[in-house]
Order: C-alpha cells, then structure tokens, then sequence
C-alpha cells in the first residue's frame, strides 16, 4: 500500500503526496503570499461543431514556459518556494493552480428560456476539478523513464484520484493525459 499524505498549500488548495518521501510532509509548509485564483469557466455552444466548448479566459494569466530555474513543478529550494513546498518526493498530486474548471454547479439551468429565440452566444455553468501529477522529481521525464517502483507509485496516485474525482457530484468523466516538456516545446 502506498502512503498518501495530505497537505493544504498557502491559497487553500490540496496538495496530495504519494510514497515515503517526504517522511513528515507537516514539515514543510507554503509559505508563498498566494491570493486565491477566481475561476470563470463556462460552456459554450458552438454551431459550427454541434457540440459544447469549454471556455476558460481566466487562465490567459497562468505561468506559461518558465526558465528551468524558476520551473514551478520543481521542489522547492533555498530561496525559491514552488508548488511543491518539500524539498524533494516521490510522486505529488496538487489542484491546479490555474484550472480549467472548478467546482461550479454544472446543473445551472442554460440561459435561455423556453420558447425563446436561439440567442447567438449560447452559454451555461461548467464544474469540474483540474489536478497535476508530478510522477518524480524528475518531472521533465516521461512515464516511460520511471523504475517500476517509481510507476507502481504513479499507479497508485492514479488510481486513488480517478476514484476519488469520480465520486464527485457531478462528474461524468475523469480524463487522465501526460504534458511534457520536448526540448521547450509541449506534447500532448
């Protein structure tokens, strides 16, 4: 079984470890003058595609490419706090800083009443939670580079998130997917 301990971070989000290191994560604290992030998602319905489109222009403010040397995903050092208060870990689950979605109630009624024209911009409330998973401190390798003890506590950090995310109200989906750094550019 693997250990999982909980920690809140300096603007009230979870920050979930996975595996023996740290030993006392309590040790570690967030110290960062972090404000909460205010998040404004909404569904939009696209007729071109026929379908619902998330919309999130609240995140055009997120952290976009650092320098290696101020990478928030790393752990956190002398003179340089991160997302990851300790200084060193096995595998570290955290809410999104700058999330897609958050916690609305996605049962809102659309906003439009019955009968009336189809107004152009067709919109409602969308919920849902965005974590990351950092699979080692070595956060810039993919999956494939980890040791079977290294995979077998991502697997176990997954596992415990998909069931947990899944028993939310409201959830229909939990969608797990890898971004990784390729010689400073994004893959998907």
């Amino acid at each position: 079984m693997v250990r999982k301990t909980a920690v809140t971070l300096a603007d009230g989000r979870a920050l979930l470890y996975f595996g023996d290191v740290p030993v006392r994560p309590a040790d570690y604290p967030d110290r960062r003058p972090l404000a909460a992030t205010d998040v404004w998602s909404q569904a939009r319905w696209d007729r071109l595609r026929g379908e619902w489109v998330v919309i999130a222009s609240h995140r055009q403010d997120r952290t976009f490419q650092p320098s290696d040397d101020q990478c928030p995903l790393c752990p956190s050092r002398d003179g340089w706090s991160t997302e990851i208060p300790a200084p060193e870990y096995d595998v570290v689950v955290f809410e999104n800083r700058f999330p897609t979605l958050r916690g609305h109630d996605a049962s809102e009624p659309e906003n439009r009443s019955p009968g009336a024209p189809e107004p152009v911009l067709f919109s409602r409330p969308v919920g849902g939670r965005c974590e990351v998973v950092c699979f080692s401190q070595r956060h810039d390798a993919s999956f494939a580079d980890l040791n079977p003890a290294q995979a077998a506590i991502v697997m176990a950090a997954w596992v415990d998130r998909s069931a947990e995310l899944a028993r939310m109200s409201g959830v229909d989906q939990v969608y797990c997917f890898e971004i990784r750094a390729v010689r400073g550019a994004l893959a998907v």
